[in-house]
């Protein structure tokens, strides 16, 4: 059986220590890029360095931006996911529902008028899209723009 990695991206969550350290080691030795999360940036620095080439704290490849993304918007780290959304927008300005989470960080950060923005290019993108409809609303009705909410 083959267990040939190249070519293959893994995101190994607490990659900076014990087992996750360890499962990122043999995944980068398999052939794999490895990008390790962990809560404290100077531990993820360190297993960065000794893991060597193979792994990094983030990815370049914007399907993984995209997903890292969705995922610290789900774990509720939406600072976070703003700053690997800029990296996104960087890589692919037409990413798939880049707009969209850039709006629902600025959301969940309670920044009103900031997720306007990115909520109305989310709706030019996909006018028929509920979710985008409901989060827009719920930005102009905070904001204090009850009348562009009614819309």
């Amino acid at each position: 059986m083959d267990t040939s990695m190249d070519g293959k991206v893994a995101i190994v969550t607490g990659g900076s220590r014990g087992i996750g350290k360890a499962i990122a080691a043999s995944l980068a030795g398999a052939g794999a890029r490895v990008m390790i999360t962990s809560r404290k940036a100077d531990a993820c620095e360190a297993a960065v360095t000794e893991l060597g080439e193979a792994a990094r704290q983030g990815p370049d490849d914007a399907m993984v931006l995209e997903l890292y993304a969705q995922a610290l918007l789900a774990a509720d780290e939406p600072k976070r996911a703003l700053s690997v959304l800029a990296r996104l927008e960087t890589l692919d300005p037409s990413a798939p529902d880049l707009a969209f989470m850039q709006g629902l960080a600025y959301v969940r950060l309670e920044e009103w008028t900031a997720a306007v923005n990115p909520l109305e290019v989310a709706r030019g993108e996909a006018p028929d899209s509920a979710r985008v409809r409901l989060f827009l609303g719920l930005a102009y009705a905070e904001s204090g723009s009850t009348e562009k909410a009614e819309k």
